[in-house]
């Protein structure tokens, strides 16, 4: 089909056939069965279902097989009547619909005059709204009723079975600030959060946030859903899981709340890295909402705002010069000063901790200055019987200030993010609806700008290019990188605008319900991206910087453009059919079609490298073959209710699920290539070259060494087939367990190494590759080329358990356990330093040579959650003093997660720019050690005699991800006093509530930072090798006020 022909189609879809959002409904579904008293069916049945919070009442009508269906409900509680001539009208009362839940309310009509009414007791039993799908529901009651830590709702998704946090991802500009998350073995960014069906994923991919890290909004958030493995062809623009929620709405009357909580470092326990006097630690965290009709059974208004604001003083610490070594007296050495050296050298600090040889800790208060605001509003309107109207705006602003390293200067960060929504529902019969929805998403996002606090550093003298007045980036094997003066780390602003268009046509015929539905998503992501503006200077070691001997500088040069502006379509197309087959059996078949036009930049700025031996970048579109026209992804599940009493029902599926190239593969790619983006390195440099004489050496250059950021030409398209077995077994008439076996394959994900202009090895006769002396670079018309590839697979099993108690007698509680085992040949999509563990290909065309334990793997988690009302006297004095008290708990246990030994140098002869732990180099394992060395102890996590040094030309045979980092086990605790003062009605209550976060103040270590696990470098070896300088929070406590009306 010719590409004219091809547009015209897809314009023709977007105008007249339906499109759909990712997570598609944001509503519940109620169904069952109507008989009469002698158990038979009954057709022909008049089903009226009536939303108590706003009056609305839906209707239905049994078929011929006694079944009625009622689709895209509205969140909430519900009572449901049943009327036929010749029966009394049976009621149904209390029946509570929740996110991606189905409500199975049975009743029975009774022989007699039918305006005489019979209330039945009709407990609604739910199930999964897909057969196929595994989900776990967070309902209100969690949201706002748990201890949470910053008061972040997404946490909480790490209680379900299967979800679990990447603790090694970092969380910044290029990986997004959100609790990043692990659902079932995906990637950080190949999940998909929504917020009432619009997506919320930005140019990242991975868990959205403000600058501060939290997702705020608890009294704004009804509740959400997370869809682990194996949902339904209504859902996509994800590889990995969906996280879905849904925002409050108003009704006909009158509620609101108003909240103030307050935590100071005065209450807390000290963290373990701290200093004898604890850091400053104040925050207050302020809003409330308010929401009630306009028009009586017409027309409802939500609204909320919170506000945070923080001074939180974190204990930091770096790697610095010693006082010996600026006078040239090394261990086992001593060195002639350079002076100029000398005086770049004593802008370090000096040594404030341990004290190693030539290197010391130097231990600062990095103090944190954040601010966050979100405001929410939404209307809902009932335009007639048949037509229903809700809009929704969210804002959410932050800002926060940091040092950079050393305490030398002060860092300010901000983020604005917007999303608004407008849904329209049709109802053209009980049978036939159709649910028209446009959904916008922006986020500001700007990071990296600095100002010196300490003069001496914006020295002119020691600036690296011509009329600079600070110094740039230096790097120091064996020290923490120098931030240089104003403005010299990298600056990232980033705009990133969604605009979603989506309707989905929902025909109930018989047993069979039928979704058909699209998406379509125009995405315009500007970014300006500065990287070593102020140049960048590496010295090997120690000794090298003393002597003025410099290995390397880089730069931008004249003429160097930093802004972009892509473009990008991603259409769906949908059909998703349930049937259901017997009172017992319900089969889920759907094909989804998704895929995404290949990024074009609005100038044409858009280069790649086709090939690794390219003597020239190809300038234009396409950046890259397209491999997603044919991504046509079958899905497929059933329920069987084995008894047909639904207390144990045994479900699975299957899909295959798209990971599409979208813009977090475009954050470097598609900005820093050449002939627009001109960044050159030079090397080697002469004795006396720093600070001025490397952006001579690099301009002087007859060719400057461009670094090149390539994606392949023709990439295969990434997909993962999900999988799932489970039973879900009721033990008692409040009591859930469910065992699912869970697993994943992913095939053609990307991996990356670091360096691909590397030498070719040769294969030995035993099989070795050796890489012999005298070897070329593959591409001598460029230095690094750093280059990404859809070549990865991964895989994923796992046992999951989840026992989960309704709420009764005042109990209500949540046991989730997941043993689990992924791997993966890669697990970036960035660069390796998207996250302490990430790892490098230290070589080309081997793509298995990494394949080991994924960076997000957890093998045992283990979460309990609920809530305790203690029960109350029934009158008296006692009442006065022991009524209304609540107890709350969150406990989590996590193993750790793994990382990896590296090499400081170029032990191999690969030739890689990069001979740092950047360069994916591992040492040789010693004779009978173990790959996992562990130590236990903080201030050295590993045992590096279980390591030696390869030799020279090998690559070392020590795996990726072979040593397990510290585990987590951390208890969260709420004591809350309920008053519930008669003026402020049946509802209304005033709360005192007391918080401890972390409460048996347990250290939870976090990973080595991967410069520190560099076990050899050329000559000697790191000070710090293996060692922890943080963890996470101390026990902390939290005092909150709570007024609901």
């Amino acid at each position: 089909m010719c590409m004219r022909a091809r547009w015209l189609m897809l314009a023709l879809l977007a105008h007249g056939v339906s499109h759909v959002v990712v997570a598609q409904q944001r509503t519940s579904t109620i169904s069952g069965t109507v008989r009469d008293e002698s158990g038979r069916l009954v057709p022909g049945a008049q089903i009226f279902a009536r939303h108590l919070e706003t009056g609305t009442v839906r209707q239905a009508q049994t078929g011929e097989a006694g079944l009625y269906r009622l689709v895209a409900l509205e969140l909430g509680s519900y009572e449901i009547s049943a009327e036929k001539p010749g029966f009394r009208t049976a009621l149904a009362r209390g029946i509570l619909l929740a996110l991606e839940r189905e409500a199975v309310v049975d009743l029975t009509l009774e022989v007699g005059p039918r305006h005489e009414s019979v209330e039945v007791t009709a407990e609604a039993r739910t199930i999964e709204t897909a057969a196929s799908a595994l989900s776990g529901h967070i309902d209100s009651k969690s949201i706002e009723e748990l201890p949470l830590n910053g008061r972040d709702w997404v946490q909480l998704a790490t209680l379900e079975a299967g979800t679990v946090a990447a603790r090694a991802q970092y969380r910044n500009v290029n990986n997004g600030y959100g609790l990043p998350l692990s659902l079932s073995g995906s990637r950080p960014s190949q999940n998909n959060f929504q917020l009432d069906g619009v997506s919320l994923t930005s140019y990242s991919g991975s868990t959205p946030g403000s600058i501060n890290g939290i997702n705020l909004g608890v009294d704004a958030i009804r509740e959400f859903s997370v869809l682990t493995s194996s949902y339904s062809a209504r859902y996509g623009r994800a590889g990995g899981g969906v996280i879905h929620a849904v925002t409050r709405s108003g009704g006909n009357r009158i509620h609101g709340s108003a909240f103030y909580f307050h935590r100071n470092d005065n209450l807390d326990a000290r963290n373990f890295f701290d200093g004898p006097n604890k850091p400053e630690f104040r925050r207050h965290q302020l809003g409330g909402s308010l929401g009630g009709p306009l028009v009586r059974n017409r027309t409802f208004f939500f609204a909320s705002y919170e506000g945070l604001r923080e001074l939180r003083g974190n204990t930091t610490i770096d790697t610095t010069l010693s006082e010996a070594a600026r006078r040239g007296e090394l261990v086992g050495a001593r060195v002639a000063v350079d002076p100029v050296a000398a005086k770049f050298a004593a802008l370090y600090p000096l040594p404030n901790g341990t004290l190693f040889g030539d290197t010391g800790l130097f231990l600062y208060t990095d103090d944190e200055i954040g601010t966050q605001d979100l405001a929410v509003a939404r209307v809902d309107r009932n335009l007639g019987d048949r037509d229903r109207l809700f809009f929704r705006y969210t804002l959410d602003d932050g800002a926060r200030t940091d040092l950079t390293a050393f305490a030398l200067g002060r860092r300010r960060a901000s983020t604005r993010w917007q999303s608004s929504a407008i849904e329209h529902t049709r109802i053209f019969s009980p049978a036939l609806l159709n649910t028209a929805r446009f959904g916008f998403m922006r986020s500001l996002t700007d990071s990296g700008s600095t100002a010196t606090l300490t003069p001496a550093t914006d020295d002119p003298a020691l600036g690296f290019l011509p009329g600079a007045q600070v110094p740039g980036i230096v790097l120091v094997g064996g020290l923490t990188e120098f931030p240089g003066g104003t403005g010299a780390v990298d600056r990232d602003r980033h705009a990133f605008n969604s605009f979603q268009f989506h309707d989905e046509l929902t025909w109930i015929r018989g047993r069979t319900t039928l979704y058909l539905g699209g998406r379509l998503e125009r995405i315009r992501f500007n970014t300006d991206s500065q990287s070593t503006q102020s140049g960048e200077f590496r010295f090997r070691n120690v000794a090298d910087l003393l002597r003025n001997l410099p290995d390397r500088f880089q730069a931008q040069l004249p003429g160097s453009d930093t802004v972009r502006g892509h473009r990008q379509w991603v259409p769906a197309a949908y059909l998703q059919a349930s049937l259901r087959a017997s009172s017992r059996l319900t089969l889920d078949v759907g094909l989804r079609h998704e895929w995404a036009t290949v990024p074009v930049e609005v100038n044409g700025k858009i280069a790649n490298l086709d090939e690794l031996t390219s003597p020239r970048m190809r300038v234009g579109a396409p950046l890259f073959a397209n491999p997603s026209y044919t991504n046509f992804m079958p899905r497929a599940g059933l329920a069987w209710d084995a008894w047909g009493n639904g207390k144990t029902v045994v479900r699975g599926g299957y899909g295959i699920f798209a990971d599409l190239l979208l813009s977090q593969f475009l954050l470097l790619a598609g900005v820093r290539n050449p002939p627009f983006f001109l960044r050159g390195a030079v090397r080697p440099l002469r004795q006396g070259d720093f600070p001025k004489g490397g952006y001579a050496a690099l301009v002087g250059a007859g060719t400057p060494e461009y670094r090149i950021e390539r994606l392949e030409r023709q990439p295969g398209q990434p997909y993962v087939q999900h999988w799932n077995l489970n039973v879900e077994q009721a033990l008692a008439a409040t009591l859930t367990l469910r065992l699912a076996y869970v697993g994943s394959h992913g095939l053609n994900l990307s991996s990356m190494v670091e360096d691909a202009n590397l030498a070719e090895p040769v294969r030995l006769e035993d099989g070795r590759l050796f890489f012999p002396a005298g070897g070329r670079k593959l591409n001598p018309y460029f230095s690094q080329i750093r280059d990404r590839r859809f070549e990865a697979h991964s895989f994923y099993h796992a046992l999951q358990v989840q026992l989960r108690r309704r709420l009764s007698r005042g109990v209500y509680g949540q046991l989730a356990y997941t043993f689990s085992k992924s791997m993966d040949d890669s697990s970036t999509f960035f660069a390796v330093t998207e996250a302490d563990n990430g790892v490098s290909l230290p070589l080309n065309g081997h793509p298995r040579f990494n394949r080991g334990l994924s960076g997000h793997d957890v093998r045992h988690q283990l979460s309990a959650s609920g809530t305790w009302a203690l029960p109350s006297p029934a009158h008296g004095a006692p009442r006065l003093v022991f009524a209304g008290w609540q107890a709350g708990l969150i406990a989590v246990y996590s193993s750790g997660v793994p990382f990896s030994a590296r090499l400081g140098y170029d032990a191999a002869r690969t030739l890689t720019t990069r001979p740092d732990f950047r360069s994916g180099q591992r040492p040789d394992l010693a004779p009978g050690a173990s790959p996992n060395p562990v130590t236990g102890d903080p201030n050295r996590w590993i045992d590096p005699s279980a390591f030696r040094r390869p030799q020279i030309g090998f690559l070392g045979n020590l795996g990726r991800n072979t040593i397990i980092g510290p585990d987590l086990a951390t208890v969260d605790f709420s004591l809350v006093r309920r008053f519930r003062p008669a003026a402020l009605g049946e509802q209304g209550a005033l709360e005192l509530r007391l918080e401890a976060f972390n409460l048996l103040n347990r250290a939870n270590f976090n990973l080595p930072a991967p410069e520190r696990m560099e076990i050899f470098g050329a000559q000697s070896s790191r000070e710090d090798v293996g060692r922890i300088t943080s963890a996470g929070d101390a026990r902390e406590i939290q005092f909150g006020l709570k007024f609901r009306f």
